[in-house]
């Protein structure tokens, strides 16, 4: 059943809404924390430290890169009366490093002897790289060699030298490639590189940090391979100098991703806040355009105190993207300082417990007068709506309403006025709450497109299930999958380097190749509509679209766990019609094959051992001379796994 954060603006119908505002959640930091400190003789400065929290359930590791000085003569013997009297003064001859610490169970860490990297005349540290700044980690699953699963990229600069972009790659987290050169458009990448995988888009993307018109902003490439980029496209940007995104992780979430940006305030040295880096939260449909989505309101509170005396994270906290443990926990990972950016300080991991699903919710902006969500159209289905709602303040009461309307102006639905809802049993840990309370039942709503008008009181609303969301208010010009398409010719060749045995996807071969590449859809293909439209002659309708189960079926009965895959003869090898190879760069083809086979049994067996009954129909079965003669074989099958008779 998809799942829609109320943050995603989309949800929202905001000329309909009153009285309403966006609130962070309320994260619960670890009473462990700080979990790790500056505690080896070459860690000696850290300062955002730029923090890649990673959890590998095979076996069951966290990882921590970490990014620090360890040549800073500032810094070193500098005593603390000495730091009292005079501000930090950063030289260039400063060195950085990659750090890495190892943890079982996320809160005890221990910094492994990896002998890769000298320090003064010692390789007994757990330096992973040198000379590597803003350096971000991913491991990913979706590389058929398995010598890439973790994946780096970072900005090179070695003092004097200038510096450059590089990218690495490592199959344990522990033993690393040699850095090989970024490819494509050049990025300054003047903070944390944060890498990710898009599902939907099939790309990788960076995160990284440019300076424009005077200001600080986040960017994004994208890479098909991690090694050729695209030119950087603005992401996010802040307000003027008081309010700037110095570095943001994200992470995918239901069906967007979630920004965690550090904000910097400069530009007036009498303001409360000056050179310090709050924490707030950001939202994207699409991986690229970013929106700040509580401004000014911290996703996580800087700890008491001041320099030097205060909480390691008084001043300034800097986010790993999200962990998700073997436990179905989420944590936010954080490197916190105590002092002010530019000046002295010393920074530690934390982490906070961060509630499944609650991000920042819909409250009452004054709780004295009645408080109205209204969504934005959706379509509702056969599974009924649900939101997922908590309590605000335990001291009062709350209330809960709910209408259904064609439009937000109209009346409601005969059958569908408002009712309210028991929300007794709710406290302030986040829960589901059922909306079929109406005269009528919500399955008789399946298909109808319409508004939920939700009207409370003393409650926090975080997300809504069982609707598709509908045509957006407004007309926004492109289809969003064009918006997604990166033009491949945009990045240089890349060449194989000794150490790392690499594939990579090759560049078009004719303009006609990259128009048919383009061409190609994931979903509402022309085989998947033919069989559609026999389904619905047939009486086998109340499916479901790409489901969310392994695989993404391309048509599901989720309650009777029945799937229906239609399979592209080209992408999947049918084994009917055995599709030729092309013979332009055939390795990568070859591999890219296997690679889609491997992971079509993997869906079918694991989708078999959840209970699943899944069939399989071929393109080139749903020709005009094969297609009576398929579904005359398909349609009694799907029947009786739906106990449905055939119109």
């Amino acid at each position: 059943m998809t799942q829609y954060a109320l943050l995603d603006r989309r949800t929202v119908s905001p000329q309909a809404s009153s009285n309403v505002e966006l609130r962070p959640a309320r994260l619960t930091k670890d009473s462990a924390n700080p979990l790790m400190v500056q505690d080896k003789p070459w860690e000696v400065r850290i300062d955002n430290g730029y923090p890649n929290v990673l959890f590998d359930p095979t076996p069951a590791t966290y990882f921590s890169y970490y990014t620090l000085f360890t040549d800073d003569a500032d810094t070193e013997g500098a005593s603390a009366a000495e730091r009292a009297a005079r501000p930090y003064n950063p030289l260039p001859s400063r060195v950085t490093c990659l750090a890495l610490a190892t943890s079982t169970d996320g809160m005890n860490w221990e910094k492994p002897a990896l002998g890769r990297v000298e320090w003064r005349g010692s390789k007994q540290n757990n330096l992973v790289f040198r000379y590597v700044h803003g350096a971000g980690v991913m491991i990913d699953a979706h590389d058929v060699n398995a010598a890439r699963r973790f994946k780096l990229v970072a900005k090179v600069d070695i003092p004097g030298a200038g510096t450059s972009m590089a990218v690495a790659f490592s199959g344990d987290g522990r033993t690393w490639s040699d850095l090989v050169a970024w490819e494509g458009a050049s990025l300054v990448a003047d903070s944390h590189n944060l890498p990710y995988y898009d599902e939907r888009a099939r790309v990788y993307r960076v995160v990284s940090r440019v300076w424009r018109d005077g200001v600080r902003m986040e960017v994004v490439c994208e890479s098909y391979d991690f090694v050729r980029w695209s030119a950087p496209v603005e992401a996010v940007r802040g307000e003027g100098f008081a309010r700037q995104v110095y570095s943001m992780s994200v992470s995918p979430f239901l069906e967007g991703f979630i920004g965690l940006a550090s904000v910097y305030h400069e530009g007036d040295r009498a303001a409360e806040g000056f050179d310090t880096v709050d924490l707030e939260l950001a939202w994207s449909n699409d991986g690229v355009h970013f929106d700040l989505v509580c401004p000014r309101q911290p996703l996580l509170a800087h700890g008491e105190g001041a320099y030097p005396s205060g909480a390691f994270d008084s001043a300034c906290i800097y986010a790993s993207p999200l962990v998700r443990d073997g436990q179905g926990n989420t944590w936010l990972y954080y490197m916190g300082g105590n002092g002010k950016h530019t000046d002295w300080r010393e920074s530690a991991l934390g982490r906070a417990r961060v509630e499944d699903g609650c991000f920042a919710a819909w409250c009452e902006r004054d709780a004295t007068a009645p408080a109205a969500l209204v969504t934005a159209p959706v379509a509702f289905t056969a599974h009924g709506a649900r939101v997922y709602a908590s309590i605000d303040d335990p001291a009062r009461p709350a209330m809960l309403a709910c209408a259904i309307k064609p439009s937000w102006k109209a009346d409601a639905y005969p059958g569908y006025e408002r009712t309210q809802i028991d929300v007794s049993l709710l406290g302030e840990k986040p829960a589901w709450v059922d909306l079929d309370c109406f005269a009528s039942s919500l399955a008789e709503l399946a298909g109808a497109t319409g508004c939920a008008r939700f009207e409370f009181e003393n409650l926090r609303l975080w997300a809504i299930s069982g609707v598709e969301l509908g045509q957006h208010r407004l007309w926004e010009g492109a289809d969003d999958s064009a918006l997604q398409q990166v033009d491949a010719s945009s990045f240089a060749r890349c060449v194989d380097t000794d150490d790392l045995a690499r594939v990579v996807a090759p560049l078009p071969t004719s303009a006609h190749v990259r128009k048919s590449m383009k061409g190609n859809k994931r979903a509402n293909t022309k085989p998947e509509l033919l069989v559609r439209n026999r389904l619905r002659e047939a009486g086998l309708c109340g499916y479901r679209l790409q489901w969310k189960v392994p695989g993404r079926p391309d048509i599901a009965w989720p309650g009777k766990k029945v799937a229906l895959f239609v399979n592209g003869c080209f992408w999947h090898r049918c084994p009917h019609c055995n599709p030729s190879t092309p013979k332009s760069h055939t390795e990568y083809w070859v591999i890219k094959f296997e690679r889609n086979v491997e992971r079509d049994e993997r869906n079918l067996a694991e989708l078999a051992a959840a209970g699943w009954k899944v069939h399989v129909v071929w393109e080139c079965q749903l020709k005009k001379d094969t297609i009576d003669d398929t579904m005359a074989d398909l349609l009694p099958k799907l029947a009786a796994d739906l106990g449905k008779d055939l119109a």
